[in-house]
């Protein structure tokens, strides 16, 4: 996956925790038009296949082809916006959209946020 850059508000349209919907309507399409809308919502869920496993498999099918499976094995990976990313993309990008939301908050600390949870949830316990 290609690494988007950081998402950041200007200082006066973060998060302050008295702005929310000021802030909710310049933030929630920056992160939607980055493809992050699944990840703040929670439709895009925890995956279980890795991106190893199914180069694994690719190569095993490679191999039974008689082909060479290291030319045409390619590193797999899914769109920022699939629903269905391999695990360590959704844990990057899980991890992005944390720390854009955490970024674009003037004293995240202040408001007892759920931090250590997905970004779902850190976001439910923004608008909480």
């Amino acid at each position: 996956m290609a690494n988007p850059t950081q998402f950041l508000l200007p200082e006066e349209q973060r998060f302050n925790g008295m702005n929310f919907t000021d802030f909710k309507l310049v933030f929630l399409p920056g992160v939607e038009g980055r493809g992050f809308a699944g990840y703040l919502n929670g439709t895009t869920p925890t995956p279980t296949r890795t991106a190893a496993g199914v180069a694994a498999q690719m190569a095993v099918a490679a191999t039974a082809a008689g082909t060479n499976p290291n030319f045409l094995v390619p590193e797999p990976y899914t769109p920022v916006h699939s629903t269905n990313p391999f695990l360590e993309e959704f844990i990057m990008r899980s991890q992005w959209l944390k720390s854009t939301i955490l970024n674009n908050i003037v004293n995240p600390r202040a408001l007892g946020l759920k931090t250590d949870g997905t970004p779902k949830e850190l976001w439910d316990s923004l608008v909480a």
